[in-house]
Parts: structure tokens; C-alpha cells; sequence
């Protein structure tokens, strides 16, 4: 099914108030909210059992030689996640058509944990992150791919930086992801 343009449907709206035999009425077109990023497609990833209900934890630690300054993450979930940087809740998202931001406090410097709860309440699964920082080499990304971490049982201090996840398995990807769309690219 394909979706009916919002100006379309305004254009409609008008001519049948018209049709009435009363004027035409302006109606507003919503604006769509700029996201001041740029960055490449990430994978949505999940677990390799997927279910329609259920849990999984995310992790990907990063060493960073330089700080990044002006860390600032954006993600989505299908259907609902909380995302932690170094044990620390940034941000949640309840909507998988939403894209939601976290703009980070501090700058990133050595290791670094970004670690996602993520829940499916039915059917399709997937999360994607986008991590974007700045440093004296200009702007840089990280993104959802294989190369997270995915488990789908809770373990203790999961979120802390000196969790060892080297026993979750590798995250399993799925179709890509382009950045500033919702969730499934719409």
C-alpha cells in the first residue's frame, strides 16, 4: 500500500469545502523537521532468533585517541529502546517512526560503551544507531552493523564500560537504513 502525500490529501480537503459553496480555506502544509546531521546508511540489526515478542541487549565499545567533541546520537527502534553511553541513560524511543536524537553532554575519550535495551511487542524487529562526532580530522560516524554485540538475556552491569560481552553473539543485520528517514526509510 502506498501512502497518500499530505499535500494531496489538503488539496482534496479544500476542493470539497469549495464545492460546498463556501471559499476555499488555505490549509497549512506541516513542515518537516531539518535534521542538521548528515551520515551513511546504517544496517537494522537484531538478534539471530528473532521472535514477535521480546528483549535484546546491544553493546559496541569504541576507543577514541582523540575526543570527539559534539557526540550526538540518533536512533530508532521496532518497537522501543533505551540507549546508555558509558552506563548512563541518554535517550528512549517508543516509536519506530520516529527518528530520536541525544545530544551528548561530555566529549567522547577513550573507551567508550554505547549499549541499547530494545523490545519488540509484535511482529517485525529491528534497531539502528547512528553515533556522529567531530575531532581536529573533521566530522565521523559509527553505525549499527555486525559488528555489535547482542544478547537476549540481561546480565548484571550489561551497560557499564568493563562488562565483557565477548559471549553475546555478533548482532545479525539486515537491510539498511537511510539516515534522517524513519525507520523503515519512509
Amino acid at each position: 500500500m502506498r501512502a497518500i502525500p499530505t499535500s494531496f490529501v489538503l488539496a482534496l480537503l479544500s476542493l470539497a469545502v469549495s464545492a460546498q459553496g463556501q471559499p476555499p480555506t488555505p490549509i497549512p502544509t506541516p513542515t518537516r523537521t531539518a535534521i542538521p546531521d548528515t551520515a551513511g546508511p546504517a544496517k537494522r540489526i537484531w538478534c539471530s532468533t528473532p521472535r514477535d515478542i521480546q528483549e535484546v541487549w546491544f553493546r559496541r565499545t569504541l576507543d577514541f585517541k582523540k575526543p570527539g567533541a559534539r557526540p550526538r546520537l540518533w536512533f530508532s527502534c521496532d518497537n522501543e529502546c533505551a540507549v546508555f553511553v558509558n552506563g548512563k541513560q541518554v535517550g528512549t524511543c517508543s516509536d519506530h517512526q520516529q527518528l530520536c536524537c541525544a545530544q551528548l553532554d561530555q566529549p567522547l575519550t577513550g573507551k567508550t560503551t554505547i549499549a541499547v535495551y530494545a523490545k519488540n511487542t509484535g511482529s517485525c524487529a529491528a534497531m539502528s544507531l547512528w553515533l556522529l562526532w567531530d575531532d581536529a580530522d573533521g566530522a565521523h560516524e559509527m553505525v549499527t552493523d555486525e559488528n555489535w554485540r547482542a544478547s537476549t538475556s540481561e546480565a548484571e552491569h550489561w551497560h557499564e564500560p568493563a562488562f565483557d560481552d565477548s559471549q553475546w553473539e555478533l548482532a545479525t543485520p539486515n537491510f539498511d537504513t537511510t539516515f534522517g528517514r524513519n525507520f523503515y526509510n519512509g
